[in-house]
């Protein structure tokens, strides 16, 4: 039987977030996100429309524990734009 990617404790950022129950602003805070509409990126990045730079990826890796983890931004994206 396969494990899969939430058995082993991973998900996504909307998942975390929802989790956690914050808004997009306080996690834009908690990540370090600092531009003139950080909750905005948050949202695009949760809802698949934005790939986060390698930069912010490292940050929302780290600041989720490792739960969300950077392929899992190709994969909604991939998704959003039906690629």
């Amino acid at each position: 039987m396969a494990i899969t990617w939430h058995q082993k404790g991973f998900m996504k950022l909307k998942d975390w977030i929802k989790k956690e129950g914050h808004s997009y602003t306080k996690t834009a805070k908690i990540f370090g996100i600092k531009n003139k509409n950080p909750a905005t990126n948050i949202q695009r990045y949760s809802e698949g429309e934005r790939i986060p730079h390698p930069v912010v990826m490292k940050k929302i890796k780290v600041a989720t524990n490792n739960k969300v983890q950077p392929n899992d931004f190709y994969e909604d994206y991939w998704q959003q734009k039906k690629v």
